[in-house]
């Protein structure tokens, strides 16, 4: 290999432990911002070209809040349009609340906690890194080998946390994730796999069903 080669071994080697501390940072901002809430999902999000990163967290209370207002547009529209459309066109109305309802659970894009919130965040300045580093592995990398290597090792950062205990007796599910992209449900289930327990994994398999 070429002295003037940027690897994407020395990629890895470095992305990773830039990331580790960063997430370790931003999480406890964000703890901060969401207080005695119940953090219950914590995903990692790149988008299709690899060249981007943020963290979201997902609290409990967020959730329950919004389910609650889901059930009460549910009813809703059952008194008003039981009337007027048939038991298929309702059905279809309703299954339109579930949805968003699985949208608030399982997309990071609508939960309420992120990285943009804090003023300094670190995992900005390793999504800038990885923008950066995208262009210099394009001159020697596929794209493919180039995001297969970037989910491995955001994957593989998270694991590292979390088997280290930071996240001690907790409920939080762990995934990776890709915005506006239909490879985002393959990247959730293999990173959803190796950073939780079977049971739950089983559990987030049927998200969508």
């Amino acid at each position: 290999m070429k002295n003037n080669r940027f690897s994407l071994e020395e990629f890895g080697t470095f992305f990773r432990s830039q990331l580790i501390e960063a997430i370790k940072s931003d999480y406890e901002g964000l703890k901060k911002k969401i207080k005695s809430e119940q953090p219950c999902s914590l995903a990692l999000v790149t988008d299709s070209d690899f060249s981007s990163l943020f963290l979201a967290v997902n609290t409990v209370e967020y959730v329950n809040k919004k389910r609650e207002k889901i059930e009460e547009d549910k009813k809703l529209d059952i008194e008003l349009f039981s009337e007027y459309l048939s038991e298929k066109d309702l059905n279809n109305l309703l299954e339109d609340h579930d949805e968003n309802l699985n949208s608030l659970q399982w997309i990071p894009d609508e939960w309420r906690n992120g990285d943009n919130d804090l003023k300094n965040s670190k995992i900005s300045l390793v999504s800038q890194y990885l923008h950066d580093s995208v262009i210099k592995l394009k001159l020697n990398y596929s794209k493919f080998k180039i995001g297969e290597k970037i989910i491995e090792e955001i994957t593989f950062s998270l694991k590292e946390i979390i088997d280290e205990g930071f996240w001690e007796n907790n409920d939080i599910f762990f995934f990776v994730s890709m915005s506006d992209d239909k490879r985002a449900k393959k990247i959730e289930n293999y990173s959803a796999e190796i950073l939780n327990d079977k049971l739950v994994y089983d559990l987030f398999l049927k998200r969508f069903d």
